[in-house]
């Protein structure tokens, strides 16, 4: 079984990179990556988070940007969430993601600022919806790693 792998990108949020840590870690999340903090994000939120995970006994890895992180990690999958106006080209099937995850590590990337993923860092995975509403990046991770957990546990 391969690592579930949440990757918060472009963040300037302290808090925000607080919150994402605190949820992916109590909802299975293996590994939590961080790529291209700043501000106050890099400055406090990292910190945080890095506390966050040495006590939930998880990984967490800061990069400069995410083809940085995609060529540390090397996932099998690389999953892009995405509203389907700004480039998600079909909903995401969690049954897949989870079939992706028994042949190696998967990771799903949300942007921690607006406008999202830049167009050329989309290109770096596959650009997929959850639903067709703005959940922002806390909601996006919250329903993937509910929907990844529900799976799991029922398999």
């Amino acid at each position: 079984m391969g690592k579930l792998i949440v990757c918060l990108h472009n963040v300037h949020s302290g808090r925000k990179v607080e919150e994402i840590a605190k949820l992916s870690f109590s909802l299975g999340c293996d590994l939590l990556v961080i790529s291209k903090p700043s501000g106050t994000a890099a400055q406090v939120g990292v910190p945080i988070a890095s506390r966050i995970a040495f006590e939930s006994e998880k990984s967490l890895l800061v990069t400069r940007d995410l083809e940085e992180a995609i060529e540390v990690l090397n996932p099998r999958k690389v999953y892009i969430g995405e509203l389907p106006e700004r480039g998600g080209r079909r909903k995401l099937d969690y049954e897949e993601v989870v079939s992706q995850l028994e042949e190696g590590d998967v990771m799903f990337v949300v942007s921690g600022s607006p406008p999202g993923v830049s167009s050329r860092d989309q290109e770096l995975g596959e650009v997929v919806y959850l639903i067709e509403r703005d959940l922002g990046s806390i909601g996006a991770v919250a329903v993937f790693l509910y929907e990844i957990l529900k799976l799991k546990k029922e398999g």
